[in-house]
This record gives C-alpha cells, sequence and structure tokens, in this order.
C-alpha cells in the first residue's frame, strides 16, 4: 500500500475545511481535509499538492507545504501536510466535496474523524502562539 496524503490549508488563524460527500465510500458526510491515495512513483507531498489542487483547485507551493504528521491507518501512513496562504483562495470543489468553510474553531463540525481533529487543532493552536 502507497499509503495517502493530505493538507491542511490555514489563513490567518482559521483552517479551511471541507465536507466529503455522502456518496463517498470513506468517511462520506465527514469534515476533512483535501486527500487522497498516493500514485505509484509519487512521494507524499507530490500526492498530497496533486490531490489538494484536483479536490479544490488550490495550488499549494512545494517549497511551503511542511509535514505536521504521519499516521498510520492500518491501510498505510496517512501523511499530513501544512500550507499557509498568504492570501485566502477560494477552492472550487469537485464530487468528493459538497461544501466548505473557513474556521478559527473546529468543535462544532461534526462528524470529524477524532485523529485528524487533533492534528488540525494543534496546528491552529500553533498559529494562535505565534501570532500572539
Amino acid at each position: 500500500m502507497l499509503g495517502f496524503a493530505g493538507i491542511i490549508l490555514t489563513y490567518g488563524n482559521k483552517v479551511m475545511m471541507f465536507k466529503r460527500a455522502l456518496s463517498l465510500y470513506k468517511f462520506g458526510g465527514y469534515w476533512s481535509i483535501p486527500s487522497g491515495h498516493r500514485e505509484e512513483g509519487e512521494t507524499p507531498k507530490e500526492c498530497a499538492i496533486r490531490e489538494t489542487f484536483e479536490e479544490t483547485q488550490i495550488v499549494s507551493p512545494d517549497s511551503e507545504t511542511n509535514l505536521v504528521a504521519e499516521v498510520d491507518t492500518g491501510n498505510g501512513i496517512f501523511s499530513v501536510y501544512h500550507w499557509h496562504m498568504n492570501e485566502l483562495q477560494t477552492p472550487v470543489l469537485d464530487f468528493e466535496h459538497t461544501e466548505y468553510g473557513v474556521y478559527e474553531n473546529i468543535d462544532h463540525l461534526t462528524p470529524i474523524q477524532s485523529e485528524m481533529k487533533n492534528i488540525i487543532d494543534g496546528v491552529l493552536n500553533d498559529i494562535q502562539k505565534t501570532n500572539r
């Protein structure tokens, strides 16, 4: 198994979250980040950047996209990256998502996978500490 990768997109002290379509077999209806499966010959970072573009039309610069976590899902490693946007981007959603929002706090978003929520909360906490 090649694994999975995705990017946490932040702007200011907020995170951009995406609601997955109910029709998806994995985590349908859940709030998450743009992510997906790695392709043969692709690095985790290349996968994260590609998946984010495919799902949102947002281009995350390689040099500004940093690894924040690696999670063993039991079906492969999920590599989670972070890109802090200098300007708020407007995503163009593909069939995998039904809505998006930009939030200072994600406690009200349900359902959300608990480990992903913890990683996103950690990134938001780091941003808030930096902005103090």
